[in-house]
């Protein structure tokens, strides 16, 4: 998993008033808390967090940097929030991790080999498009992949099927039912018609 730096300043204000005062100036209000410190109101500036975000995803790890204090902090972005309408960042939380203990996180799911359910005119449902994970925070992938190239109309695939890398834990539940490739309507409608025509015979001679 990306490594990145950021850096981040002291928030001594707080409520609307404060918050509104900071987007003005391009930054948003934050606060980092976990591993047994105290919890610290920050405030950072919002196109680097995005940026971090949008590239790297919220597994990514974090070096942040108070201004003014000592040292820094290693953590990853626990939430964050954007505004209902024009999806601006609002407040982000970042919770300090240890490079050397197991976290639990969430990692998308990738699929691969979808062009043959493409071509059959199959329609691939991803029904959980991330999964949880249990793994030191540098092994953390960005993401896991699953080949469906070999799955056939109305075929499934459970959690369980997933090849994890190693030193990774499954934490999801393994029998919960991961993509499904659904037969084509026409297909269907056509069996469906070619089943009931082959009953009205026998229904007939009754």
């Amino acid at each position: 998993m990306a490594q990145v730096k950021l850096e981040a300043r002291h928030r001594t204000g707080t409520g609307k008033g404060v918050a509104r005062k900071l987007r003005r100036d391009g930054r948003v209000p934050a606060v980092i808390y976990g591993h047994g410190e105290a919890p610290i109101a920050l405030d950072v500036d919002a196109k680097s967090v995005d940026h971090l975000l949008r590239e790297f995803g919220h597994n990514a790890i974090i070096e942040l940097t108070v201004t003014g204090g000592a040292g820094s902090d290693t953590c990853m972005v626990k939430m964050f929030d954007r505004d209902l309408y024009q999806r601006h960042l609002v407040h982000v939380d970042f919770k300090r991790i240890s490079l050397k203990e197991k976290i639990e996180t969430r990692v998308p799911v990738h699929v691969v080999g979808d062009e043959k359910i493409e071509k059959e005119g199959g329609v691939l449902e991803l029904m959980l498009p991330e999964v949880e994970i249990r793994a030191l925070p540098l092994e953390i992938p960005e993401s896991i992949e699953v080949d469906v190239s070999t799955l056939a109309l109305g075929d499934n695939l459970h959690v369980s099927a997933l090849k994890l890398p190693a030193g990774v834990e499954l934490v999801s539940d393994p029998e919960a039912v991961l993509l499904l490739v659904h037969v084509p309507r026409a297909v269907a409608e056509a069996e469906a018609a070619e089943g009931e025509a082959a009953a009205a015979p026998a229904a007939a001679a009754e």
